[in-house]
Order: C-alpha cells, then sequence, then structure tokens
C-alpha cells in the first residue's frame, strides 16, 4: 500500500519535473498560397495532454509575443490552420506553440519553432457570378481585387472560371503616368455581362489629386483610360463597370496635359469666307476625346459641330469655322479635348467685320454714353466722330461737347476729374472697347463710329484702375457679362471694389451712378454686366493699381462663379434723397464684422454737385462701413447739399438685407426724431445735415433718452470749447457706480473712467485731442438697476 502511494507522488513529481521543457513540437509549417493562410502540423506528449495542458500559437514577422488566447488539445496530433489579415509579403514569419499550464508559461522551444517565407502572391484562382446567389462579392490577390454582380444579374449565367494576375506595365512606356495602386490581367477574358470591378490604391503622391486617380486599359502599350472610375468612400480603392477584360487593368495618374499645334495658317478675322483650321493633338495617354463648337460670339456653345476619338496618341484634327453672323460679335470657336484626366481647351475664335460699329441717336441737350464694342480702324474721336468734327476736324463746343472722366495726360498721380476734349488730349480720347465717354449734343442726330472689327474673343480685355480713384468703363463685348466671372478672372482684391452703373435720368436729360456691388454693403449685388447699355463707374479704394479682366465669354458660360454675400453678422442701411418720384442719390451707411478696418467710399462721379453724402472728418463718402463692437451704437452725418427748386426734398432710410437679428435705426433731424426696425420717411430742407444711429434694439431705445429710462441720472453735455474738453454736468441721485466712455464715430474708444458722483451736480471735464463728433456711453449700476447705459451724441467745435 505504501509503495503504490509512493510510486503515486513520484509520478505526480516527475510530470511537474517535465513541465521544465515546452511539451509541443511543431512537424510542418506552410503557408498556402491559394488561401493566404498558415497551416500548421503539430504534437503534443501524452503526458501533457492527460494533465490539462493548453497551448497557444504566434505568428510574427518581429519580436517575438505571447499568444492572446491558448486551446485545450483533444488529441496528440492536430492540424490549425490561421489566416492573418494583414499579411505581409515577401516577409519571413516566425510560427511559435506556446505552453500553458494554469498560470505558469512555458515558451517555445526549437521543436515548438519554425520560420516560414511568405513570396508575393502574384496569381489567385477566382470563381465568381454563380447562379444561385443574388449576390455575390469575389475578393483576390490579398483583398487588392474586388470583383462583385448587381443584384439584377442574370440568372442562368454559368459562373466565371479564371485567374487573376498582378500586373505592372513596362516601365520605359509609362511617359507621364504614375502607378499608384493594382495592376491586374486575366488570363482567360472571356466576354460577359457588366460586372463591377474595384482595384486597391495604394499611394497618392502630393502633386497629385484624387479626382485624377483612374483605371487605365494597357492596349499593347497604348494606355487608355476608364473614364467612368470613381473613387469608393474610403479613398482607398476605384472601381469601375465593364464588360470587356481583354487588356490587362493598371490603376495610374496621368501627370501630363495634352498638347497641341496649329498647323494651318491662323487668321484673327473672318469676313464672309469658311476658314478651315488645323490643330494637331498629341498626349501620352490614348483614345483622347474631342469636341469641335462653332457659334456666333454671343451664343453659348450647345451642340458641337464635329466630335471624335483619337484612337492613338497623336492626330490632326480639322476644325471648320463658319463666317456666318461674324460681323455682330465675331465668331466663338473652341475645340476641347480631354484624355480623362485632363482638359484643355484650343480657342480658335475670330473676329468680324463691321463696316457700321455702334451706331446710335443722340438725344437733343441731354448727355449720353458713348462706347465702343469694336477695334475701330482709327479710334481718334476727331476721325470716328467725324460727323461731329467735320471735314475740317474742328471741336466747336456750342454744337456738342465730349467728356471724360480721367486725369489729365501726364498727370497720373492726381484724382481723376472730368475732363473736356481739347485736340492737344487727343490720345486721351481713343475710343476704345472698354472705355466710357459722354457727349452731348445741342439736335438729335445718328452717330456712326465707323468701320472696326469686333472685339477679340481669345484673350480677356484688361482694364487697369488706378488707385484711390474712380474709373468709368463699359463692357467691351456685344454682349452681357457675368460680374462675377469678371472678378473670378481677376485678383481676389477685386472683391473689394464698389461698383456703381449710370441710369439715365429723362427728365433731367442727364445721367446718375447707382449702386451695383459693394462688399461692404449686405444684399446689393447685381451680376450682370449689361452690353451697349449706359456704362458703369468703379471705385479702387486700395494705394496699388488694380486689374480687370474681363472673359470673352457670355453670361451663363462659367456655372462656378457667384457673387458672395457681405457676412450677415453686419448690417448696411440706405439713404435716399428724393424729389417727387426723382432719386437725386444714395449713401450708405453700414457695419461689419470681418475686419476691424473701416470701409470708405467717396461718392461716385456726377454731372452736378453731390447732392448727398456722408461727413466723416473732412471728408464726404458715399458708402461708409464700421467694424462692429458690441457696446457701441454707429452714428452717421448725413450731408444734405440740394439746391433744386420745385418739389420738396424728403429722405428715406432703409435696412438692404434680409436681417435675422435685432436692430433699429433713429434719424435725429432737427426736432425731429424717428425710430424704425425697417423703413423711415421723413421731409427735409435744403442744406442741411441730420444724423443716423443705427445698434441693437435695446441700445437705440436708450439712446439719447436718460430721463424716461434712467431717472437716476441726470447728465448734461455742453460743447467743448476752445481747450478741447468734453464739459460734463452730472447729478446722481442714487448715488451709483459709474462707467464713462467716449468713442469716435468709428466706434474707437477715445476715454474710459469709472466715477462715482454724489448727489450735488458735479462737473467733468474729458479731455479731447481734435473736434469733431463723438458718442458718450454712461453704463450704471445701482440697488435699480444692472448695466444700465445711456448714449448721447456730443459735439466738438
Amino acid at each position: 500500500m505504501k509503495a503504490g502511494l509512493i510510486g503515486l507522488i513520484f509520478c505526480k513529481t516527475l510530470f511537474c519535473a517535465t513541465l521544465l521543457n515546452n511539451p509541443f513540437r511543431i512537424n510542418e509549417a506552410v503557408f498556402d498560397q491559394a488561401n493566404l493562410t498558415f497551416k500548421i502540423s503539430w504534437c503534443v506528449d501524452s503526458s501533457a495532454l492527460a494533465n490539462g495542458i493548453s497551448g497557444g500559437i504566434v505568428i510574427s514577422y518581429h519580436q517575438s509575443v505571447r499568444p492572446e488566447t491558448y486551446f485545450l488539445p483533444t488529441k496528440r496530433c492536430g492540424d490549425t490552420v490561421i489566416h492573418i489579415y494583414d499579411l505581409k509579403f515577401d516577409t519571413t514569419y516566425n510560427i511559435e506553440f506556446w505552453a500553458k499550464h494554469q498560470e505558469n508559461l512555458l515558451q517555445p522551444e526549437s521543436l515548438s519553432s519554425k520560420i516560414v517565407s511568405v513570396y508575393s502572391l502574384t496569381k489567385q484562382p477566382v470563381s465568381f457570378f454563380h447562379p444561385a446567389k443574388s449576390t455575390d462579392t469575389v475578393k483576390a490577390l490579398n483583398g487588392k481585387v474586388i470583383l462583385w454582380k448587381e443584384k439584377d444579374y442574370l440568372l442562368g449565367i454559368p459562373p466565371h472560371e479564371d485567374t487573376v494576375y498582378y500586373y505592372r506595365p513596362d516601365a520605359s512606356k509609362l511617359k507621364g503616368f504614375v502607378q499608384v495602386g493594382t495592376g491586374i490581367r486575366f488570363v482567360s477574358p472571356e466576354p460577359s455581362l457588366p460586372f463591377f470591378i474595384a482595384l486597391s490604391i495604394d499611394s497618392i503622391p502630393a502633386y497629385c489629386k484624387a479626382e485624377q486617380v483612374l483605371i487605365y486599359r494597357d492596349s499593347l502599350g497604348f494606355f487608355v483610360p476608364e473614364r467612368n472610375c470613381q473613387l469608393d468612400i474610403s479613398g482607398k480603392f476605384v472601381m469601375m463597370k465593364t464588360d470587356n477584360i481583354k487588356f490587362p487593368l493598371v490603376v495610374m495618374v496621368d501627370t501630363v496635359a495634352p498638347t497641341h499645334k496649329l498647323v494651318s495658317k491662323v487668321l484673327p478675322v473672318i469676313d464672309s469666307s469658311q476658314i478651315n483650321d488645323t490643330v494637331e493633338i498629341s498626349d501620352n495617354s490614348a483614345n483622347i476625346y474631342w469636341s469641335f463648337y462653332c457659334m456666333p460670339g454671343a451664343e453659348l456653345p450647345s451642340k458641337p459641330v464635329s466630335s471624335g476619338i483619337i484612337q492613338g496618341t497623336s492626330s490632326k484634327i480639322p476644325c471648320r469655322i463658319s463666317s456666318s453672323g461674324a460681323q455682330t460679335n465675331g465668331i466663338r470657336a473652341l475645340l476641347i479635348v480631354s484624355d480623362g484626366s485632363f482638359t484643355d481647351t484650343i480657342n480658335l475664335s475670330k473676329s468680324g467685320i463691321r463696316s457700321n460699329s455702334d451706331p446710335f441717336t443722340t438725344e437733343s441737350k441731354m448727355i449720353m454714353p458713348l462706347l465702343t464694342t469694336a477695334v475701330l480702324d482709327n479710334p481718334n474721336a476727331s476721325i470716328c466722330l467725324g460727323s461731329l468734327f467735320g471735314k475740317q476736324k474742328t471741336y466747336d463746343n456750342s454744337e456738342f461737347r465730349i467728356f471724360r472722366w480721367a486725369s489729365e495726360p501726364g498727370q497720373t498721380t492726381q484724382s481723376n476729374r472730368w475732363v473736356e476734349y481739347e485736340p492737344k488730349y487727343e490720345s486721351l480720347f481713343q475710343i476704345k472697347p472698354g472705355a466710357l465717354f459722354w457727349i452731348i449734343c445741342d439736335k438729335s442726330q445718328i452717330i456712326d463710329l465707323g468701320r472696326g472689327t469686333t472685339v477679340p474673343l481669345d484673350k480677356p480685355y484688361e482694364l487697369i484702375l488706378p488707385p484711390k480713384n474712380w474709373t468709368d468703363f463699359s463692357d467691351p463685348y456685344g454682349f452681357d457679362l457675368k460680374l462675377s466671372d469678371v472678378f473670378g478672372s481677376s485678383s481676389p482684391d477685386a472683391r473689394s471694389l464698389h461698383i456703381y452703373s449710370w441710369k439715365a435720368q429723362v427728365v433731367q436729360k442727364t445721367y446718375t451712378a447707382s449702386l451695383m456691388y459693394s462688399s461692404a454693403i449686405s444684399d446689393i449685388a447685381q451680376d450682370t454686366l449689361k452690353a451697349q447699355r449706359n456704362g458703369y463707374t468703379v471705385y479702387n479704394p486700395f494705394d496699388t493699381a488694380i486689374t480687370l479682366r474681363f472673359p470673352p465669354y457670355p453670361y451663363g458660360f462659367f456655372d462656378n462663379n457667384s457673387l458672395s454675400k457681405t457676412k450677415s453678422n453686419g448690417f448696411s442701411v440706405k439713404v435716399a434723397l428724393q424729389s417727387g418720384k426723382d432719386t437725386l442719390g444714395s449713401v450708405y451707411c453700414c457695419g461689419h464684422a470681418f475686419s476691424q478696418d473701416t470701409i470708405m467710399c467717396p461718392p461716385p462721379p456726377s454731372f452736378g454737385n453731390t447732392e448727398i453724402s456722408i461727413e466723416s472728418g473732412n471728408r464726404h463718402l458715399g458708402i461708409i462701413s464700421y467694424p462692429l463692437r458690441n457696446t457701441t451704437v454707429s452714428a452717421f452725418e448725413i450731408d444734405v447739399n440740394s439746391d433744386r427748386d420745385g418739389s420738396p426734398l424728403s429722405l428715406s432710410a432703409g435696412f438692404t438685407d434680409n436681417r435675422n437679428y435685432d436692430m433699429k435705426m433713429k434719424i435725429v433731424y432737427d426736432n425731429q426724431t424717428v425710430t424704425s426696425s425697417g423703413n423711415a420717411h421723413i421731409e427735409i430742407l435744403k442744406n442741411r445735415k441730420l444724423r443716423i444711429y443705427v445698434g441693437k434694439s435695446s441700445d437705440i431705445d436708450n439712446f439719447q433718452n436718460p430721463i424716461s429710462i434712467a431717472p437716476v441720472l441726470k447728465p448734461s453735455v455742453r460743447h467743448c470749447y476752445k481747450n478741447k474738453a468734453l464739459n460734463l454736468n452730472m447729478s446722481n441721485v442714487y448715488q451709483c457706480q459709474c462707467v464713462l466712455e467716449l468713442y469716435d464715430l468709428q466706434g474707437k474708444i477715445m476715454f474710459r473712467k469709472r466715477w462715482s458722483p454724489g448727489k450735488n451736480n458735479e462737473d467733468y471735464s474729458i479731455p479731447l485731442s481734435a473736434s469733431g463728433t463723438y458718442l458718450l456711453r454712461i453704463i450704471f449700476t445701482s440697488d435699480k438697476f444692472n448695466n444700465h447705459s445711456i448714449i448721447q451724441h456730443v459735439s466738438c467745435m
């Protein structure tokens, strides 16, 4: 009995000793290239099997790690198949078998370890689109290729058995191409119904865009783009639908645009005959699509006259240009070529010949715009206006007068002004497209500017705007333009210009400028530059010249340009001076939050005195926009300077935008006060000044109303005197705490101080650096009031 017990104890002790060695051994470990799995054949000692020893397998290509899970073998030998999802090819993997008994771990030994090499996967058999499946998705080549069909794929079609190979094209033929993803070829490319193919993208170079990634077919060294490719949501695959798998497919980026060369004689002007231009197109990509459009200059391209595909990588394309309608606005001829990644437009447009350019009829004693949309054979005013100047080329200002808003020749640093024609100013009075002149005749007559050619349609017209000046201009073409297209073709600074359109005032027989666009003003943006209509004037607020570029394309040619509105967290108030039904002028009082700069624009040119303006210091303005500050009301001084007799004058003011914020304005004129959150209207006298205040409703309600709002304070403000100090007399009935703040009209704080006056009246003097108009704000807190404010307008003469 004792012997048996001793024997049992000895066996258990012996087993514990054997745990010092790993009981598992790996007989064979191989990588299954077809299924992308590791197959491990192993055995374990019978003693370990009987005593509940568990094992864990680790497959790694770097340092040794412990298993995350273990299994309990039920037999001495077995096979385990393991799939690695982030498998790396051309890599050596270590396969290790760990042992575990209770909490004791035994590391792999030489018999429980194997080294397996995983070579590049070059091919894989595939079988897809089985009839029994409504949807069928097959992944191949380590998931880099995905094939699938739509649900309505016809049943009864036998499954397709094939082999997919990795494919890499000949590097010597990849001129201009960069392979950025998987390439494949099918061994048995039999025709099939259309199905989907997705190929993986490895990496896109920084100098390429994602939309340039396409699948190309390698047609014996000619790379043909698949134009209906799409990126998947993850951006890791590019996919297409096809029934043609004859040629290898490669994911690439084309970095070279098509080139062109005119191989025929180029004629810029077309007469009554057809012109045949020939263009040679070359590219690194094959199957280049081309379309040729030809139509009168004012029309939009709709349907190509001819189109085709270049089968190889180069070809000559004949372009037949008709002369029909050329005399009006020329002929627009465009050859558009695309290689799938790049699109190029070759402009073959021609100017037409005009025997009579821009004829118009003057009205007796009315000033009228003078402009042209033709390149005149002789643009000198004394020649093209020969019917006025006569054979002797005499300028008789008793019969007609010609003006232009400009600076005198040689005086480029001066502000522009009205310059009247003189023989010595002949160079300034060149009647050219885009320029705007003004003419007044003593009688009505027809004016013809003579022979010329239509403005070229192959390049933008450019207008240089001198700094800090107004410039008159007209639409240089005979068709409407989009102002947003002009901005899109010019520098970003162009959107900071102020543009007015000239409008006829028939009763007064003159023209006045009406705002068309300003970045400072909400919801004032007219996007159409009308052809042969009155003209425009633009103010450049910068210290340097700006070049406006007018693209030679009619309204609607581009669909990606639009006029952006002023930021919605500002305001703009239009103030218009009227006499009866006639509007004599308008100014705009604005506030903005998109910068800390004050935006200013002087009144536009006029043919008389400026009858309404905004005063700011010694300047008279047509537009002013202050940076908004939460604690201030914006104040504006309006100067009415009209000497008209007849109908009484009135003034209307209203917000120009559809506001979703709480704003009000208050108009103060003599003894009148009008408060409005929409539109206001008052009758005024000639040569008067008034003030408009704009702010949040609560601030406007408190504005200049201290008795009803704050009985605790009774401030009295006196005008400041020669000592340039603002004298303030206050009585503080409830002895509250006060903060005095003084702002200029641009919202800049000039003075701030805490003050606690007593019950009795007290005087306080605020020093000022200059005369002008200021806003005094008093913020006070007491047991009855918390942070209430009084805002008063004060003047220092």
